[in-house]
C-alpha cells in the first residue's frame, strides 16, 4: 500500500493584531486609528507620529485603554487631567504600554492635578517625558514600574502659567526597578521653576546615570532611592541635588560643575568626585560626604554647609583629588 506523507505547515499568528495611529485624536475614537475601529484587546496599537490624548478627567477617576498594549514610537501620548478645581487621583491603566522614541506627557491646567500611571511602562529606545501646563501643582507618579535601556528625557514647561513655587513633578515609585538607561533632567519655565525627579522607593531610577540640566532637580526622598545609580553630573544652570536621605554606593560617579549638592545630616558615601563649580554643602549638622576616589580628579566648586549646620569630608580610594575652590 503506498502512501503519501504530507508536509505540516505551522503558522504562528502574532499576539496582537498590529493598527498603527493615522490622525492626533483621542485614544478612544475610531478615526485615531488605521482600522477606523475604536480599540479592543485582541489588537496591539502604535503611536506613529501623531499626539494621541487619554478622555479628558475632570475629577477623580481612572481611565483606561481598551487595546491589548500601546506602543509610542514617535508623536505623543498625553494623559489629559483639564479642570479648574483639585485632582488628587487622576489614574491611567494601559496594558503593554512601552516608550520607543515617542513621548509620554501629562496634561494639566487650571487646579492642582495628581495624576498616576499604574501600568508598567518599558523604555526600549531614547525617549521623553514631559510635564506641561497647570497652573498650580502637576505632578506624575510611576507606581506599576519602569524597565528597559531607553534613556529618559524628563522635562518640565509652565511657561505662560500663573503660580509660583516648585508645581512640576515626576516620581518614581516600585522598589528596584528594572530600568539601566540613562536620564536627562531639564526645567524650560522661563521663571527658573525646576523639574523635580524624585525617587520614591529604594532603587526605583535605576542603574544609569542622571544629567540635572538647566533647572533640573533629583530628590533622593527614601533611604535607598539612588544607590543603585552609576553616576549623577550637575552640569546646567540651577541643578540641584537634594539628598534627603543619603546616597550610598562607593563606585559611583559625582560631577559638578554647575548647581548645589544638599546632603543630609548622615553619610553619603560616592566614588570619584569631579567637577567645574557648583557648591556641595551639609544641610545638618551631622552631614558628611565620603569619596571613594578611585580616577584622578579636580573638583573647583565650593565645600561647605548652610547656617547652623556642618560638612565633614573624607577622601579615600588609590587616585588624587585636587580641591581647588572655596573650602568653607
Amino acid at each position: 500500500m503506498k502512501q503519501t506523507i504530507l508536509p505540516l505547515l505551522v503558522f504562528t499568528l502574532p499576539a496582537h493584531a498590529q493598527i498603527s495611529s493615522v490622525a492626533s485624536g483621542a485614544w478612544d475614537a475610531a478615526a485615531t486609528w488605521s482600522d477606523t475601529l475604536a480599540p479592543t484587546s485582541d489588537k496591539g496599537y502604535l503611536i506613529d507620529g501623531e499626539f494621541v490624548n487619554t478622555p479628558n478627567l475632570t475629577a477623580n477617576g481612572t481611565r483606561t485603554f481598551a487595546g491589548g498594549s500601546l506602543n509610542i514610537s514617535s508623536g505623543r501620548l498625553d494623559l489629559k487631567v483639564e479642570h479648574s478645581g483639585s485632582v488628587t487621583a487622576a489614574n491611567f491603566v494601559i496594558p503593554g504600554l512601552s516608550l520607543s522614541g515617542g513621548a509620554l506627557r501629562s496634561d494639566a491646567s487650571t487646579g492642582n492635578s495628581t495624576l498616576v500611571l499604574q501600568s508598567p511602562l518599558a523604555v526600549t529606545a531614547n525617549s521623553a517625558i514631559e510635564v506641561r501646563d497647570g497652573s498650580y501643582t502637576n505632578s506624575l507618579s510611576l507606581s506599576g514600574g519602569l524597565s528597559g535601556s531607553g534613556s529618559i528625557d524628563f522635562s518640565t514647561d509652565r511657561t505662560g502659567n500663573a503660580g509660583t513655587g516648585e508645581r512640576a513633578h515626576l516620581r518614581v515609585l516600585g522598589a528596584a526597578n528594572a530600568f539601566s538607561g540613562n536620564w536627562t533632567v531639564r526645567g524650560l519655565d522661563a521663571t527658573g521653576e525646576h523639574a523635580n525627579l524624585w525617587a520614591d522607593a529604594a532603587a526605583s531610577v535605576g542603574t544609569g546615570t542622571v544629567d540635572l540640566q538647566q533647572n533640573g532637580r533629583l530628590i533622593n526622598q527614601v533611604a535607598g532611592g539612588i544607590d543603585t545609580l552609576a553616576g549623577v553630573k550637575l552640569s546646567g544652570a540651577g541643578a540641584l541635588l537634594s539628598l534627603v536621605q543619603p546616597w550610598n554606593k562607593p563606585s559611583a560617579t559625582l560631577v559638578v560643575d554647575n548647581g548645589r549638592v544638599d546632603l543630609p545630616g548622615a553619610v553619603s558615601s560616592v566614588g570619584s568626585l569631579s567637577g567645574a563649580g557648583g557648591s556641595i554643602q551639609g544641610t545638618a549638622p551631622l552631614s558628611v560626604l565620603a569619596v571613594n576616589q578611585t580616577a584622578d580628579g579636580i573638583f573647583a566648586g565650593a565645600l561647605g554647609f548652610s547656617t547652623g549646620n556642618a560638612l565633614a569630608f573624607t577622601k579615600d580610594g588609590p587616585a588624587n583629588l585636587a580641591l581647588t575652590g572655596t573650602i568653607n
